[in-house]
């Protein structure tokens, strides 16, 4: 197995790609068989749910956060906006992602030139 393959489907993994755009672009680059780009994609999920679980120390949340990956990307390639943003809420929700605290601005952080 190639490795710089690999390392692409993962990226496109991480980026959202759906299974389709992913496999159209390996046999287009790389012209692999469907089994190929199967066993391609077999392997990079493993690589992301170790990589999830590693952050939560759960392979079955690991498995959730890719499906709802997937949901994402398949919502906005239909450009369900609607889907998108409830998909994400879930998301964040799923990794507990908050916004940062906004800081009080210090009167110091401006200058004044008069």
């Amino acid at each position: 197995m190639d490795e710089q393959i690999l390392k692409k489907v993962i990226e496109y993994i991480y980026r959202g790609n759906t299974l389709k755009e992913i496999g159209k672009e390996l046999s287009k680059e790389h012209n692999l068989s469907v089994k190929q780009i199967d066993e391609y994609i077999h392997k990079a999920n493993l690589h992301y749910y170790k990589k999830i679980s590693e952050i939560n120390g759960n392979v079955e949340f690991g498995k959730a956060v890719t499906r709802l990956h997937r949901l994402f990307a398949n919502a906005l390639t239909d450009k369900d906006y609607n889907a998108c943003l409830k998909i994400q809420k879930e998301i964040n929700n799923l990794l507990k992602l908050k916004p940062p605290k906004a800081e009080e601005p210090d009167d110091n952080d401006y200058e004044y030139n008069e």
